[in-house]
């Protein structure tokens, strides 16, 4: 659904808000998929939201996930942010028992 919204130009690259509220969808899908959970993430330039495995340094960032892609002419698509941000957290992951 996120894909045809971009692709029909329902939600366009300049539309920042809505682009990071897509974001923030994804996000509960990958909180949902990889047992993650939603911070508040604190640096030197300020604070973000952002998921983190467990109580590990491993964060995603995907408010920005989309907007950053789009506002910069980056057509990638939802899926390819979404496997890819599957793939940098199930390395990391415990693997469960008896697998």
């Amino acid at each position: 659904m996120m894909q045809r919204l971009l692709d029909e130009e329902v939600v366009t690259a300049d539309d920042r808000r809505r682009l990071q509220a897509m974001g923030v969808v994804l996000g509960d899908l990958l909180a949902e998929a990889l047992d993650m959970h939603w911070v508040i993430y604190e640096d030197q330039v300020g604070r973000s939201r952002a998921l983190r495995y467990r109580q590990s340094d491993n964060y995603l960032f995907p408010a920005t996930m989309v907007s950053r892609r789009r506002e910069a002419g980056d057509l990638t698509p939802v899926q390819e942010i979404y496997d890819k941000a599957v793939g940098i957290i199930r390395p990391v992951q415990e693997p469960l028992p008896f697998q």
